[in-house]
């Protein structure tokens, strides 16, 4: 921006910039710096937060800048105002473009950083006055921290989360500390976000009794529709529960899920994330740690923010405690060490499981399914047999080779497991008599969704479908759905069905990471999804497409003819 520029540039507030009037407009603009970021996708720019009343807005600045000398400073900035942004940010803004050097410092930040006036959490305050408000302090003693910069307060009887600011360290457990930073709110407790802290006292222990509670208890509706009583938020419990998901190792989130009662529920470990080393899947444990009530980020048009659950948040290794084991076949390791003998002895169980099974059912669909179900397994568990009698002959002159082997039989029998497992849960469950095929939908997802985000909307009547349709647009819609949650890490899934003239529709959108379909890894991998739901269609006459690329998440789209091809048992 030149200095002629700079003399034409529009005067205004944060919140007098309209997204219509200003856009591309030379623009001079003052406020208190909340936060400075450097730019993750551009090494050159350094991303002021600026807030003004309720007004907050980035600022891109190009150039270096130290956080020490802006953060909590009053600043007058120049720059260029944008309601869009272009690249990979494509739905980002409003923004300021601007330069290290149009950025003027008129009130530099205070010596002491938690200089602020106290605010007491038990005076009510509207979302909209603490939006306003500039930088406010409390004295609390710590009760949690996770996440690296979430912290948990009990100020005067009354519980205050913050957020610090992006370089600052978290407190330590149990020591009173002032704490200060900008207000807001989700609607049911203080939020203190871009905060800094000194500690006024040293740490004590806890002399908080856990409560023994169950997820039942603390959760007072539907999985669907979770609630959660505010007054928990805080509590020191006591909880019990099967683990169903262990920390991703490299994952910067320290977290593992456990089943308890009808609930799944995360467990933070980033007081002690060691003590996972020593879990399995399928362990029972018993944890204490405090109830943290979390819910999804507030989005423009929300007039009550989405409870997602809660979270427990550990204190340290000896708040988890092993109180029973998994069978053997949950254990991981298990599978290095299978052998052909074993694989034997499986496929004889399945088949026996799947006969007795068979003799109950009267419907012949169902009789189908289970064989069809049958000679999948069979055929996976002798793949793996075959791989592992490849692994004796290469194992000593191609180590490689046999690495590379028992690694395909392991994924192998990791489908084959899921194969068993939905093959036993369809035999014994009721979805199939729901009337409602949406809630028909919702319940066979439901339990691979974690916190994935759904939405169904299937306008197809359970009454036109047979038992052999309504079981195989389960199936692969169930399909269709882990592999968007475990391979593509989607953050939320749609799922849309039809009826037309002539056949059922359904398809399944994914935000995840997307792939390349013409590279998909198939059967000779251990890798039998996509392979499965077209083979599948085709008994039945159906059609399958699925469009995806890296980092655009996926669309899979299949059709079912309303009169299907009579199916080959």
């Amino acid at each position: 921006m030149t200095i002629f520029s700079l003399l034409l540039a529009t005067v205004c507030s944060l919140g007098e910039l309209d997204e219509q009037r200003h856009d591309k407009l030379d623009v001079t603009t003052e406020g208190i710096v909340v936060d400075v970021i450097p730019d993750e996708v551009d090494v050159r720019y350094t991303i002021l937060l600026l807030k003004d009343g309720a007004t907050t807005l980035p600022v891109f600045c190009k150039g270096q800048l130290k956080s020490e000398n802006l953060r909590d400073a009053r600043v007058r900035i120049s720059g260029t105002y944008q309601r869009l942004m272009g690249g990979f940010r494509r739905f980002f803004g409003p923004f300021i473009h601007s330069e290290a050097n149009q950025i003027d410092i008129i009130k530099s930040p205070p010596a002491d950083r938690l200089q602020a006036p106290i605010i007491d959490p038990a005076n009510y305050v509207t979302p909209r006055t603490l939006a306003k408000m500039d930088k406010r302090a409390v004295v609390g003693r710590v009760l949690a921290v996770w996440d690296s910069n979430r912290v948990m307060l009990k100020v005067s009887g009354h519980i205050v989360h913050a957020t610090l600011a992006s370089d600052v360290r978290p407190p330590r457990l149990g020591s009173t500390i002032k704490l200060a930073g900008y207000p807001e709110t989700n609607l049911y407790f203080l939020n203190l976000i871009q905060a800094n802290w000194r500690e006024v006292a040293p740490s004590t222990p806890d002399h908080d009794t856990a409560q023994a509670m169950s997820a039942d208890q603390i959760m007072t509706a539907k999985k669907i529709n979770p609630r959660i009583e505010s007054n928990f938020n805080g509590m020191l419990i006591k909880l019990s529960g099967v683990i169903s998901s262990l920390p991703d190792k490299g994952s910067a989130q320290h977290r593992l899920y456990i089943n308890s009662g009808n609930y799944r529920v995360p467990i933070d470990l980033s007081a002690c994330p060691s003590v996972a080393e020593d879990l399995s899947l399928g362990c029972t444990i018993e944890v204490v740690g405090r109830c943290v009530m979390e819910t999804k980020s507030r989005r423009t048009f929300d007039v009550f923010p989405q409870i997602r659950g809660f979270a427990v948040i550990l204190r340290s290794e000896d708040d988890l405690k092993i109180t029973s084991y998994p069978s053997w076949w949950y254990d991981k390791r298990i599978l290095w060490i299978i052998s052909p003998l074993i694989a034997l002895i499986v496929i004889l169980f399945i088949k026996g499981r799947i006969e007795r099974a068979m003799a109950r059912l009267r419907l012949s669909e169902r009789t189908r399914l289970a064989v069809e179900i049958h000679d999948t397994i069979s055929q996976t568990l002798t793949g793996v047999a075959c791989q592992i009698a490849a692994v004796r002959s290469s194992v000593e002159c191609d180590p490689a080779a046999a690495k590379t082997r028992l690694e395909t039989a392991e994924r192998m029998l990791g489908t084959c497991r899921r194969e068993l497992k939905n093959c036993l849960f369809d035999l014994r469950n009721d979805t199939l008599a729901e009337n409602d095929f949406s809630l028909a939908v919702s319940r066979t997802l439901e339990p691979f969704l974690g916190e994935t985000e759904i939405t169904v909307r299937i306008t197809v009547e359970r009454s036109q479908l047979s038992e052999t349709t309504a079981h195989a647009i389960l199936a692969i819609l169930r399909e269709l759905t882990a592999n968007a949650v475990r391979h593509g890490a989607a953050a939320s899934v749609k799922i849309a069905g039809c009826t037309t003239s002539e056949a059922f529709t359904f398809s399944v959108c994914d935000d995840g990471r997307g792939f390349r379909p013409d590279e998909a890894a198939g059967p000779i991998m251990g890798h039998f999804g996509l392979s499965g739901i077209k083979d599948r269609l085709n008994r039945i006459g159906g059609e399958f497409t699925v469009k995806s690329a890296p980092g655009r998440g996926t669309k899979a789209r299949f059709s079912i003819p309303r009169a299907p091809m009579k199916d080959n048992a």
